[in-house]
């Protein structure tokens, strides 16, 4: 993710990967049909949540 600097994550960020799309016949876990992975960057506020930001990403493997 990439961001303009403007309105910075200040608080506790939690970050994790997801594919949206749903089960496919055929396919197994994070496979390349129609589903697509998205990282989500959700700040944790002391009364509730702050900004959340996602973006479609090609894969989610540490390079």
């Amino acid at each position: 993710m990439k961001s303009s600097l403007k309105s910075p994550l200040t608080s506790v960020v939690h970050v994790d990967d997801f594919v949206i799309g749903g089960p496919e016949e055929g396919e197994k876990g994070r496979s390349k049909g129609r589903q697509k992975l998205i990282v989500l960057a959700i700040e944790v506020l002391e009364n509730g949540v702050g900004r959340a930001y996602a973006e479609l990403i090609e894969n989610s493997s540490a390079k």
